[in-house]
């Protein structure tokens, strides 16, 4: 096995312990003319960089009347979309919009009907951002309307995995492969064809790292622009194993 890599440069692991040696021909594995198969299994592994973040925030506010809160609610969101745009957030979408009533339900023992006392107004906006930019953009927007901080998870680029994918698979199968003829060559054979290569993307592991953070109430998030929250992006573990199966003669 060679030895490791540098981080975040490709290395693969060979399971020796997965090879397997069979008959192919119906009438035993007495005669040297007869042809036989060879199963060979290796796994290439990458760390790969989290470079972007998906953040969710939140805007929750009461009132005494549905006008109130709607009214509130459309200021914060107005604000906080746009300084998320100018910002340059990507992905940007709102969600779980709603305003409900408060309900005071202690005359229900009464007989008589509950009593509205409020409403309560919430909204949910997502967004992806840089890894290096998240902290800056989560106190921004919570300084410009949002009022809660739900899931942040830091990850890669689609593309960058789907990139590293395909070069893990060719990678684990010219391993496979190689170990298949040192094998063979090790039996006094040689590989004469391929039968098939199987190669399992969903073997890949994805190490997210998640965060949550809980606002302060409105009146003390103006401090949190000089006070960014701290985060740190770390990176997450790919891999891809292959499985060859070839026919060996000698």
């Amino acid at each position: 096995m060679n030895a490791p890599q540098k981080h975040r440069k490709p290395f693969a692991v060979l399971c020796g312990s997965c090879l397997l040696v069979t008959c192919l021909a119906t009438q035993g594995c007495s005669s040297g003319t007869q042809a036989h198969t060879l199963s060979t299994h290796a796994m290439a592994h990458r760390r790969l960089s989290n470079t972007v973040a998906d953040v969710s925030v939140g805007i929750e506010t009461n009132g005494a009347s549905m006008a109130e809160v709607a009214r509130v609610l459309a200021t914060r969101s107005q604000s906080l979309m746009a300084y998320l745009k100018r910002e340059g957030a990507d992905r940007l979408t709102t969600g779980q919009i709603s305003i409900e009533p408060k309900l005071d339900n202690s005359r229900g023992s009464e007989g008589r009907a509950d009593r509205i006392v409020g409403y309560t107004g919430t909204m949910s906006v997502s967004f992806r951002s840089p890894a290096d930019k998240v902290s800056d953009l989560m106190s921004g927007a919570l300084a410009q309307g949002a009022n809660t901080l739900g899931a942040v998870v830091f990850t890669s680029r689609e593309e960058d995995v789907d990139a590293a994918r395909k070069e893990l698979a060719v990678e684990a199968t010219h391993l496979a492969m190689e170990q298949a003829a040192s094998v063979a060559k090790a039996a006094g054979s040689h590989i004469a064809g391929i039968i098939a290569i199987e190669v399992d993307p969903q073997n890949a592991t994805l190490d997210f790292a998640k965060a949550s953070y809980a606002a302060p109430a409105a009146p003390a998030m103006a401090g949190l622009r000089a006070a960014p929250i701290a985060t740190a992006a770390g990176d997450q573990d790919l891999s891809i194993a292959v499985n060859v199966q070839v026919e060996v003669a000698q």
